[in-house]
């Protein structure tokens, strides 16, 4: 099953006004969230000598998507509102810590998610700007884990990543390795 980018982040949208009517309502906005998965390999850390890329520094910058456009004529558009403090980040290894949000999966195992700043189903009401979240494609499955965070090293493209004249996103990281918690 894969489910688009793009379907992903407008529904990231809908996840904070459904928790703000709960709240509002008194009710708890924390579900108990759930995934199955089999048969994922353990991948092990070695993060000796790459550095920590924090969602502070990916974040510190307003950015304004630009509109929906099936031409991709707004990439240079979307391109120059990228400081070149995050620039610099290009082409390096990296590890980045934050929530997982699967938008595919294969055989039971996630293949490709999104890296969220925040959980957004814990009681988060803003709706996570673009530069809140990595667009993870992983090597290999991996087991889904919805409630901790997670830490992810490997390769970090940045520029604006499109689908169907949607910008879905603005960072891409070719996932090598996980581990639950903050290492």
């Amino acid at each position: 099953m894969r489910t688009s980018l793009w379907v992903v982040t407008v529904a990231l949208a809908a996840v904070s006004s459904w928790a703000a009517g709960l709240i509002a309502a008194g009710k708890s906005a924390r579900p108990e969230p759930h995934f199955e998965a089999t048969g994922a390999a353990s991948l092990t850390p070695s993060a000796a000598g790459v550095p920590r890329l924090d969602f502070e520094e990916l974040a510190s910058f307003v950015f304004i998507p630009p509109p929906f456009d099936p031409s991709g004529a707004s990439a240079a558009m979307a391109e120059a509102q990228i400081p070149a403090s995050i620039k610099r980040w290009q082409g390096k290894r990296v590890v980045v810590t934050g929530y997982m949000l699967p938008s595919a999966v294969r055989d039971g195992l996630v293949t490709e998610f999104m890296l969220m700043r925040n959980h957004v189903a814990f009681g988060n009401l803003d709706a996570p700007t673009i530069n809140e979240w990595v667009i993870v494609r992983m090597k290999q499955g991996i087991r889904a884990e919805l409630k901790l965070p997670i830490a992810i090293a490997g390769k970090l493209k940045i520029g604006a990543i499109w689908q169907r004249g949607y910008l879905v996103g603005i960072y891409d990281l070719e996932g090598e390795w996980l581990a639950a918690g903050k290492p």
